[in-house]
């Protein structure tokens, strides 16, 4: 995943990743949502040559427990990072959709655990899809 854009905070504990970071697709927020709305064709060849490094002890690293829980992400609409490629980081994202409802992007807050918790961040999710739809229409009309 590349970050295109990036909205850093002025608090001392935080997530610094700039405009062209990259990071795996299978174990962040936005990589899963990512991963769990594309075609079951395009993503099990991502899948297949993808290496699944361990970076914690949450680390998804069995590609049928990445399927179930991408199956949950698309259920659900949005997706979770819990410390799996950090610890003490958690993440959420959720889709930008283009005119056709298609996902084309995604909108996602990191965060150190101790600032936002998952729930915390769960009881934001009607703001972010919220922004995540002016976005969208902000770049499609």
């Amino acid at each position: 995943i590349v970050y295109v854009e990036r909205v850093e905070c002025d608090w001392p504990l935080r997530v610094q990743l700039m405009a062209g970071s990259r990071v795996p697709v299978y174990c962040t927020a936005i990589g899963k949502l990512l991963l769990a709305n594309l075609e079951a064709e395009a993503r099990q060849h991502i899948l297949s040559v993808s290496e699944m490094k361990r970076f914690t002890d949450n680390t998804i690293t069995s590609p049928q427990e990445l399927e179930a829980n991408l199956e949950e992400v698309r259920l659900l609409g949005y997706s979770i990072n819990n410390q799996e490629d950090s610890i003490g980081l958690i993440a959420m994202a959720v889709p930008i959709r283009d005119t056709h409802a298609q996902m084309v992007a995604g909108l996602a807050v990191h965060a150190p655990e101790a600032r936002l918790s998952i729930p915390a961040a769960r009881r934001l999710l009607p703001k972010f899809h919220e922004a995540a739809a002016r976005i969208g229409t902000a770049l499609f009309g």
